[in-house]
């Protein structure tokens, strides 16, 4: 599964700052910061500070996937 995804999943359930999502999906920060900024220019997530939560377009972009 590709950490994109498995970002989405977790930003479902709550919002996160990066040192928390890191420690409990064991990405490391580095790579999990260039997937947020991926994610963040598809307009899938977004930030509120330090503070990362999935968009609407993000939570129907995750729900289609799933139908797949």
């Amino acid at each position: 599964m590709s950490h994109e995804i498995r970002v989405l999943e977790y930003l479902m359930h709550e919002k996160s700052k990066i040192e928390d999502m890191s420690k409990n999906m064991r990405i490391p920060e580095v790579i999990l910061r260039s997937v947020l900024r991926a994610l963040e220019e598809k307009k899938l997530v977004k930030a509120e500070g330090d503070v990362f939560s999935i968009t609407e377009e993000g939570k129907k972009y995750l729900i289609e996937l799933k139908r797949l």
